[in-house]
């Protein structure tokens, strides 16, 4: 397997090889970063990305950060917010910690396993097993929950995504991206449905994602094309079909867009990229303001 990425390289978080000297300039096209055997999706922030290959975590950023990441790697914890949460009770139950105010973890039971968790400005989303979603967080953003906030079902419990419901029976969520001020949900069958709000702090840009709103609807991609796998950064998203094309849509501030010639698009843009002989896309991932490809040697026929 090998590992492409584009964007932002300010604290080398794009460049594992302890070997080479740190460039610190943000990469505008799609480079190889790291290649072998197996090799996970990578976990990004601002500053630092860890990914495990061949069983391994290995850290792209200062040495003095490393145990501290691979900790939290090791602990699948997201944050948000100011928020930690983590799965428990073999995904059966979800503990919810605001690690600012220093009160005492907020403890879930869930009525379907938790498959998946993952984290935006404000917001925690849960993919459950059986293909449901729920949502909780800041009630101050309610657009990042993608439901209706009540008395009996408040912004800081988790509740389901009423509107995603429907998709339970025969095309239910196998996936779900957060990051910044938007969220992304894939179906089985290769849609793409998303809800959210423009950043806050970002008010004078135009909007990065299409129709984006509180209430979460189908985002059409590559003219409606089944999506594989779809990953979002704090202003930008990544999503690869299910022919192996690539498509970006958002901020290119710092190119993770891989597109140089276009500084940002608020329309899913077609990105060229063709894998070495023999490889196949197979995943995408984000940080804030980078993006990854993840390629796999084509299956022997």
């Amino acid at each position: 397997m090998e590992l492409y990425a584009v964007g932002q390289n300010g604290w080398s978080q794009l460049e594992f090889r302890a070997d080479q000297p740190t460039s610190q300039d943000d990469v505008f096209e799609l480079i190889k970063i790291a290649s072998g055997t197996t090799i996970e999706k990578p976990i990004s922030n601002i500053i630092s990305t860890i990914v495990n290959i061949d069983g391994h975590f290995r850290v792209a950023h200062g040495r003095r950060l490393r145990h501290y990441l691979i900790l939290r790697a090791a602990l699948a914890v997201s944050t948000a917010n100011g928020c930690h949460m983590s799965v428990t009770d073999n995904g059966n139950g979800l503990s919810i910690q605001e690690s600012l105010r220093g009160y005492p973890p907020l403890e879930v039971a869930v009525h379907s396993p938790v498959k998946q968790i993952a984290a935006s400005a404000t917001s925690f989303v849960i993919l459950h097993e059986n293909g449901m979603v729920s949502t909780t967080g800041d009630e101050r953003f309610p657009a990042m929950l993608g439901r209706v906030v009540t008395e009996h079902k408040p912004a800081r419990h988790p509740a389901r995504v009423a509107d995603l419901d429907h998709h339970l029976d025969h095309d239910p969520i196998q996936h779900i991206a957060a990051a910044g001020y938007a969220v992304a949900a894939l179906t089985r069958s290769g849609d793409v449905y998303m809800w959210g709000q423009h950043p806050p702090s970002r008010i004078g840009e135009q909007p990065f994602f299409p129709n984006l709103s509180d209430i979460s609807s189908y985002t059409e991609i590559g003219g409606g094309k089944d999506i594989q796998d779809v990953a979002l950064g704090e202003a930008h998203a990544i999503a690869l079909t299910r022919q192996g094309e690539l498509y970006v849509v958002g901020s290119n501030r710092s190119g993770q867009l891989g597109i140089p010639a276009i500084a940002s698009t608020n329309q899913w843009t077609h990105l060229a990229f063709n894998p070495p002989n023999g490889f196949r896309v197979t995943g995408v991932a984000a940080g804030p303001n980078t993006s990854f490809v993840l390629v796999s040697a084509n299956p022997a026929h």
